[in-house]
This record gives structure tokens, C-alpha cells and sequence, in this order.
């Protein structure tokens, strides 16, 4: 019985964990340490209703409302200014957006791409044309459905690169394309990789911009083998740490905590809240109403929290557009029910990532099967050199210390993961047969 009610909870915990233990490992393991390149800007209930009482939750975040910000953060010295919002359609504010982005010169913004036919690329739509300082990047975030306990996303990785149709267009998306641009099979890169990307390029030139990168994955990725991406070049011939899969897979995110107590010591991403940056800039629009032109005197812990940093603005709101941009990761664990993380953190920490380098690892299938086989064998042989009860809590025992060491060896390494749901599934299955078999024996006449 206890062999059975053991095995019961084991298939359990599999089925919450939906057969990856990396979900295990990042959620007992908490925070991990974070690069100092990356910082946040979340646009909160209090920034929108300090924005415009009358409207604090609108559909579309405000143009204006980010010009400030990008106008600000172009002030604290941000070296790449990332907007985590949809800018495809014209909407009142784009010129002094338009303005702000300019004259910063790193702006990047979010684009969709949506997946019809299979057989032909994705479509996206980057910046509307009056937005033309702005460089418009996929975010898309490599979800998967959360099957068992919850009907919400389930995100465990983020695409690299995309391979879509593009467009920037001058009306309602996919409609009014008068005095838009469309591209044939573009290859660029996901939101995460250009904001790396450009980061490290500014270091080194201040004037660079993503279509370098663009061209660069022009003529390293081509779609071969029946339609598929592949890419010849790597994170490392980008200037960036090499990833653990190419560049045309999925990015493991190896993520470095729950959304606000990221880093070993739960300090959490760099962040200023949006409302904050707002009262600062309000203080200066108020001297110009009065005819006196003040410089933006920026507090010294805000300069040190987004100087030289790649900065990425987002709503996080609860109404709007806020309300569709979480998403449930392994932090959800063990019921994966609810949506526990923002999409602007996930791309942030994806950022974070690939300029620090510190990836998932995952240990591959054949390494995992000689475990399982060497396990499943020591229960056989043992069965008869021991009692029952001592059998099954030997090697109960034993897959409890396997997964226990699997968490440190992830802990300790920072992102090897051994997948264990094989080794422990061969072996839970091969105690509860050997324990059936002599219960069946004892039975016999």
C-alpha cells in the first residue's frame, strides 16, 4: 500500500509539473543573480491615473504618455529604451513620440506576429510610418497551454528569431495599407535579442542601430529542410554568450525569480516606476508654463538605476491592455493556476539573460535513460535481498535524494537541469511491478 500511494503522488507531481522538472528546480531555487544592464519601467494604475484622471484605464496606452518616458529615460542616460506595447496603428501623440525616439536613437518597439497557413510565413506589423525612429521587434513569447489545472498560458521560452511578412502600416491593422510598407520573408530578431544586441553594439558604437543585426541574420538564416528556419550564426558570433540550442530554437529561460524578487538576494529587477519618472518630468513642464526653463533634475538613485542600462517600459496595469499581457510560469508551480508574471518582466529577464549568459542547460535524453536503466535495475536486483517494507523505503528513499540532487546540481550550476521524470517514472514503475509480483506470488496456492 505504501508502495502504490507513493507511486500515486509521484505521477501526480509529474502531471503538475507537466513532465519538466526545470520547472521544480527554478521554483525551489528562488531568486538568482541578475546583470546590471537590464532595468524596468511598469506603467501602473497610479502612472495612467496621474496621466489623465479622466481616462485611467485607457485601451491604448497614450503616445504623449511615452514620449515622457522616453524622454526621460533619454535624460537618466538609458543606453536602449525598449517599449513593450503594440504601436502598429497612428494614434494622437505620435509626433512628439516620434520626436522623443529620435532624438534618443535606440527606441525599439513591440510587434505581433500572427500564424495563419503553416506552409507560408508568419505575418507582423511593426511601427506605423509616422513612428519611423522607432525600430519595431516580435515579442512574442513561446507559450504553451497549461493542459491539467488552468486554461492560461504556460511560458517556458522565448523564440529568437522570427521569419515573418512584415508590414508598417498607415491605418487599422491588417486593413488600410495606403502609404504602408511591406517586406516579403524578413528574418529579424525577437524583442529580447535586439535589445541584447543593441546594447552591446552602443557600447562599442553609439550610433548603431538593429538594422545591422537585421542584415546580419539576412544572410546567416535561410528556411531549408521542408520550411524550416535555420541559422549558420550563433549568440556568440553577435557579440553575445553563447546559448545552449541555436539560434534558430527557442531560448529555455532560465528565469531568475518571481515577478519583483528577482536575484539571489530578492532585490528584484532594477525598477522605477512609471509614475515616478512622470512627477519628476511634471515638475519641469510646470517651470516651462511659468517661463522658466529648468534642466530634469533626476535623483541620483534614479540616474544609477536606468544609466547605461537597457530599459524596458510596459503596461502592468490591471485593467486594459494590462489585463492580457501575464502569463503563468514555473513560479506557479505545483497547480500552474494563475497568471504570476508579467510579460514585460518575462522580457526583461529574457534580456537580462542573454547578456549575462547564464541559460537553462538541459541534460539530454540519453544521459536520462542510463540513469532510469541503472535505477530500475538496482530495484529489480535488490528486491529479493530485502524485506518490503525496507525495499520500497530504500528506494523511495533513493528517488527522493535523486530529485534532491537534481535541485542542487541546478542550484549549484545555475541552469543544468536533469529531466528526471524518465529516471524516476522507470523506477517508480519497476518497484510497484516487483512489489505486485510477490504480493501475486503470496496469493498463489
Amino acid at each position: 500500500m505504501v508502495v502504490v500511494t507513493a507511486v500515486s503522488i509521484a505521477l501526480l507531481a509529474y502531471t503538475g509539473l507537466q513532465g519538466r522538472f526545470s520547472d521544480l528546480y527554478l521554483s525551489v531555487r528562488g531568486g538568482a543573480p541578475l546583470s546590471d544592464h537590464v532595468a524596468v519601467v511598469p506603467i501602473d494604475d497610479e502612472a495612467l491615473y496621474l496621466w489623465d484622471p479622466a481616462e485611467p484605464s485607457p485601451e491604448v496606452t497614450p503616445r504623449a504618455l511615452l514620449a515622457t518616458l522616453v524622454a526621460t529615460l533619454d535624460e537618466a542616460g538609458a543606453r536602449v529604451v525598449v517599449l513593450d506595447t503594440l504601436l502598429t496603428e497612428p494614434a494622437p501623440g505620435d509626433d512628439a513620440l516620434q520626436a522623443a525616439a529620435a532624438a534618443h536613437g535606440a527606441v525599439l518597439a513591440a510587434e505581433r506576429v500572427v500564424r495563419g497557413d503553416p506552409s507560408v510565413a508568419a505575418f507582423s506589423a511593426g511601427p506605423s510610418p509616422g513612428l519611423a525612429a522607432i525600430h519595431g521587434a516580435p515579442a512574442n513569447l513561446q507559450a504553451e497551454e497549461g493542459r491539467l489545472f488552468s486554461d492560461a498560458l504556460l511560458v517556458r521560452r522565448v523564440p529568437l528569431v522570427h521569419r515573418s511578412s512584415h508590414a508598417r502600416l498607415g491605418g487599422a491593422w491588417p486593413l488600410g495599407m495606403v502609404g504602408g510598407e511591406q517586406d516579403e520573408h524578413r528574418i529579424a530578431p525577437a524583442l529580447p535579442l535586439a535589445a541584447a544586441w543593441l546594447f552591446r553594439a552602443r557600447e562599442r558604437d553609439p550610433s548603431a542601430t538593429v538594422a545591422t543585426l537585421e542584415a546580419e541574420l539576412a544572410r546567416a538564416c535561410a528556411v531549408r529542410d521542408s520550411g524550416r528556419l535555420r541559422c549558420d550564426a550563433s549568440t556568440k558570433n553577435l557579440g553575445l554568450p553563447p546559448t545552449p540550442r541555436p539560434l534558430h530554437a527557442p531560448l529555455d529561460l532560465n528565469l531568475r525569480g518571481r515577478e519583483g524578487r528577482e536575484g539571489a538576494a530578492g532585490q528584484g529587477l532594477a525598477t522605477v516606476p512609471a509614475a515616478r519618472l512622470l512627477r519628476l518630468s511634471a515638475q519641469q513642464a510646470i517651470a516651462a508654463e511659468l517661463g522658466a526653463h529648468l534642466p530634469l533634475d533626476l535623483p541620483a538613485d534614479v540616474r544609477a538605476a536606468l544609466a547605461d542600462r537597457v530599459v524596458l517600459v510596459g503596461r502592468v496595469d490591471a485593467g486594459g491592455a494590462g489585463r492580457d499581457d501575464r502569463f503563468v510560469t514555473a513560479y506557479g508551480w505545483p497547480l500552474l493556476r494563475r497568471a504570476d508574471m508579467s510579460g514585460l518582466r518575462i522580457q526583461a529577464q529574457a534580456v537580462d539573460l542573454l547578456l549575462s549568459g547564464h541559460h537553462l542547460r538541459l541534460v539530454g535524453r540519453p544521459w536520462t535513460w542510463l540513469l532510469g536503466i541503472a535505477l530500475a535495475a538496482g530495484v529489480s536486483l535488490s528486491w529479493r535481498r530485502l524485506s518490503d517494507a525496507r525495499h520500497a523505503a530504500l528506494w523511495l528513499g533513493v528517488c527522493a535524494l535523486v530529485a534532491a540532487g537534481g535541485v542542487l546540481i541546478f542550484s549549484w550550476t545555475d541552469g543544468l537541469a536533469l529531466e528526471l521524470d524518465l529516471p524516476l517514472a522507470l523506477a517508480l514503475v519497476a518497484l510497484l511491478l516487483v512489489h505486485l509480483r510477490g504480493w501475486a506470488s503470496l496469493d498463489a496456492p
